[in-house]
């Protein structure tokens, strides 16, 4: 029993068509990984700014009050 040559090109297609689509599934998901990231180090970064301004703060505060 043999295959015609249509149904082997038309399993081909859809083999490589769902094979694309994958890759282009795991891309977006790698893109979404690293912009989390970048996100959470620049979130992470204000807030260490954050707090060295506040300590900057309190430490001159401290002093106007002479502690």
């Amino acid at each position: 029993m043999t295959v015609p040559d249509s149904a082997i090109k038309t399993a081909q297609v859809a083999s490589l068509a769902a094979e694309n689509e994958e890759q282009a599934s795991k891309k977006e998901e790698d893109a979404l990984r690293k912009r989390e990231a970048a996100l959470d180090a620049l979130e992470k970064k204000k807030d260490e700014a954050e707090k060295k301004k506040f300590k900057k703060g309190q430490d001159g505060l401290e002093k106007a009050l002479g502690f």
